[in-house]
């Protein structure tokens, strides 16, 4: 019988009706849609479609179909249990672990096996916890795992358990079960909300660039295509202004001392058009009182200047800062005239 088994990625959300979706592409099963029925049980609508049962995790999502008959599943990742749940199992089942350290690892090993033969045996009948888990048991009068298991009122159904990527699990099904393949598939779920509401999200933290915006959103997991709508999207709307963003960056950036050319790399690198860039910068330096060499010499000032070590420091700092050749020499030949001589 073969499990398909998605590796869930971090952040996205998965639900189990795009899960089966991008299963059926993948695999190229039959065109089924999944829903579910009044009890909240998986079921595939569609002609002919196979029976399905699904089991979901915080990091992993599986299935498994049936042509015919109902089938069962069950899988858990390993986690810490408190002992006394055992108390929930059938009197075989609570002796069958009697003898391991509760809450010990081999403890917690054989009851998520026992619970997972459990699970998909109440899946396999369809009704789920209201069966009982102590009305039935998988654990068979010699103590050893049975074969097959029945509740009261209800199908005797094949059990076998397996183990794969840190996971115990078990299948139930009409039929005795020979063997388990495990095949894993892709699907990179969705994000926990749209791009359109991220981006809004975002703009209300701080403004953003619109290439910057869109940017921030591939990182955060994204399309591309998600993410570029979302920005123009909110630029149609006029909730981003370049130009406006880019004045504001420039102006706080020249009273923290950086020069012109600087500047403009910082901005381009974020995503402003170059047009925009220029025009910022023109607006900046006619409004401004001091000129690009008053606001050098600014930059630097309580800087020692006693050696030509101190010197070369200075000229550094002011290449750093973006400021043109011309004006760190001048800056640097006037304070080389008052360094003074060794």
């Amino acid at each position: 019988m073969t499990v398909y088994l998605l590796k869930k990625k971090k952040g996205r959300v998965y639900r189990s009706e795009q899960c089966f979706a991008a299963l059926a592409d993948e695999q190229g099963l039959a065109a089924a849609v999944l829903t579910h029925d009044a009890a909240g049980a998986p079921v595939l609508e569609g002609a002919d479609a196979p029976r399905i049962s699904i089991s979901d995790t915080k990091n992993f999502w599986a299935c498994v179909l049936s042509e015919k008959t109902p089938v069962g599943i069950d899988i858990e990742e390993a986690r810490q249990i408190k002992p006394n749940i055992a108390r929930m199992l059938h009197k075989k089942e609570q002796e069958y672990i009697s003898a391991l350290e509760p809450g010990s690892s081999e403890w917690r090993g054989e009851f998520l096996a026992i619970w997972t033969r459990k699970e998909s045996y109440m899946k396999y009948c369809g009704e789920g916890m209201k069966i009982g888990f102590d009305t039935f048991s998988v654990i068979g009068e010699d103590l050893s795992y049975a074969d097959r298991t029945s509740a009261k009122d209800h199908p005797e159904g094949y059990l076998t358990g397996f183990e794969a990527y840190g996971l115990t699990g078990a299948l139930c099904a009409s039929e005795p079960i020979d063997g388990t393949d495990i095949r894993t598939f892709e699907y990179e779920g969705l994000m926990p909300k749209p791009a359109l509401e991220k981006a809004t999200d975002l703009l209300a933290e701080k403004d953003y660039l619109q290439a910057a915006l869109s940017a921030k959103l591939k990182s955060l997991g994204y399309s591309a295509e998600e993410a570029e709508g979302a920005a123009a999207e909110l630029k149609g709307r006029g909730y981003l202004d370049d130009e406006r963003v880019a004045l504001n960056y420039a102006g706080k950036a020249m009273e923290a001392g950086k020069g012109a050319a600087r500047i403009k790399t910082e901005l381009l690198q974020k995503g402003a058009d170059k047009s925009v860039v220029e025009k910022v910068l023109a607006e900046l330096s006619e409004s401004s009182e001091e000129s690009e060499s008053e606001r050098a010499r600014a930059a630097i000032a309580g800087m020692r200047h006693d050696s030509e070590k101190d010197l070369a420091r200075i000229g550094r700092r002011l290449a750093s800062l973006g400021y043109p050749p011309h004006i760190i020499y001048d800056i640097l030949g006037d304070l080389r005239k008052n360094t003074p001589d060794d």
